[in-house]
């Protein structure tokens, strides 16, 4: 079954992570630079809006200190001061204005104003407020007191008025400008604090990134292929240390399992080769194959002439090879089923398997006697094509056999049926020249 969680998804994890933060960074960068932007287009337009208000104020002034006294002056004031002068009151209103529909078109967002980096406070709203409404009831005014008539202007009287009333408007556009200002600042200094953050954070997690990437990826790999290169120059039963269970740590498994592997072919054909008793033989078979599926038991039974019954010839361990001595196979549907096909039989769960089963005598036996039986592998024993007998292996981790287990198992299993006719061809002579022997010495004991 796949893992889910693997080094792929841990690996798309990583760089899915990385490329989030720094997705984020860079659009706050952005944002911040926009932001930047505005806020300086917003500031100049007020210094525009100061430096026309004190343009205004001194020709008020200068007019009211040389005001005409003639038609003549006053028709040369409106081509030489009327003309700027009206161009300037006509600018700050425009400016004015146009700073309050930018300042305001700028939406209020939920995040900014948690970030504390939103320019809209209400303070400075309602420091606008104030400087538009100044300016709209001065140049109400103003336009009043210069009078219906564009073309005969009551100058004086605006001057007048600007150089009474200016003071206030001036006042009024110094606090927007102040609170403007410090609040530019406030925000300024807020993005660089997060922007240098999200920095820190993304570098921090590049290097995280880094170190994980070559002792959870890169160094494992050499790990593994050290292991390979060792069990490929013939060090058979290496096993590599293993915790993790990503793509790597099955190719690891997989090496340990054909390390293993390797070494209970290659250990079954050298020892049982050699074996001169059936307890000899299976405990070669028991030495190699009970680290790889963690074995608890090991019998070897065989078959009556009648395919009635099943003697235990041997077991590993030793102690338990009386508990289940013999066993008639008639009723029992397991060992019959072997008999017949030749083919293993496996039971991942043999508590199961003897509850639904009562009359698997010999699966119940094993369950109820052996401690931590948990899955069963049971393989036949074919001699001249003839089921001789079976192999009984009992382990105590649940689906402990694989399909390749015991694929392997069944290859091997004509190299353990020729060690076990060998075995009993040995132990037939044997038994033929003990009786010879006896025959020999009786004739002479009657004599004496």
């Amino acid at each position: 079954m796949r893992n889910i969680f693997g080094l792929e998804f841990k690996v798309f994890s990583v760089l899915a992570g990385l490329s989030l933060v720094a997705i984020v960074t860079l659009g706050f960068m952005i944002y911040a630079l926009n932001e930047g932007n505005t806020n300086q287009q917003l500031a100049s337009r007020l210094a525009q809006v100061n430096t026309l208000s004190n343009s205004v104020f001194n020709r008020s002034d200068n007019y009211l200190q040389n005001a005409p006294r003639s038609f003549s002056d006053y028709n040369r004031d409106l081509i030489v001061f009327y003309t700027d002068f009206s161009d300037d009151l006509g600018r700050m209103d425009s400016l004015i204005n146009t700073t309050r529909s930018n300042y305001y078109s700028r939406a209020r967002s939920a995040l900014a104003e948690n970030l504390h980096i939103s320019l809209r406070t209400q303070q400075l709203d309602n420091s606008f407020n104030r400087m538009t409404s100044a300016w709209n009831v001065f140049y109400s005014e103003l336009n009043e007191k210069l009078g219906p008539d564009k073309n005969e202007p009551r100058l004086e009287w605006g001057t007048e008025y600007i150089r009474n009333n200016q003071a206030l408007l001036q006042q009024v556009m110094n606090e927007s400008i102040l609170f403007l200002n410090k609040d530019i600042r406030l925000q300024t200094q807020r993005m660089e604090m997060i922007s240098y953050s999200a920095m820190g954070l993304l570098g921090f997690m590049a290097i995280f990134g880094l170190l994980w990437f070559y002792f959870g990826v890169t160094h494992r790999i050499k790990h593994a292929v050290a292991g390979c290169v060792r069990v490929s120059s013939g060090d058979f039963g290496y096993q590599m240390q293993t915790r993790s269970n990503d793509e790597i740590g099955t190719l690891a498994r997989a090496i340990n399992n054909l390390s293993m592997r390797t070494r209970l072919v290659l250990s079954m054909v050298d020892n049982i080769r050699t074996a001169n008793t059936h307890s000899m033989a299976l405990e070669a078979i028991w030495d190699e194959s009970k680290p790889l599926f963690d074995l608890v038991w090991l019998g070897l039974y065989k078959l009556d002439s009648d395919l009635e019954n099943m003697e235990l010839l041997n077991a590993q361990p030793r102690s338990w090879s009386k508990m289940l001595n013999k066993q008639d196979i008639r009723a029992q549907q397991s060992p019959m089923q072997i008999i017949q096909t030749q083919q293993p039989l496996l039971i991942d769960d043999m508590e199961g398997f003897s509850k639904t089963k009562p009359t698997e005598r010999l699966i119940r036996g094993l369950t109820l006697k052996i401690v931590n039986s948990k899955s069963c592998l049971m393989l036949p024993i074919v001699k001249n094509k003839q089921t001789w007998g079976a192999l009984v292996l009992v382990s105590e981790s649940s689906n402990a056999f694989s399909p390749e287990d015991i694929k392997l198992l069944m290859n091997l299993t004509p190299l353990l049926s020729d060690a076990f006719a060998k075995v009993e061809l040995m132990q037939d002579a044997s038994d033929d020249n003990l009786e010879f022997r006896n025959t020999i010495d009786e004739p002479e004991r009657i004599s004496a």
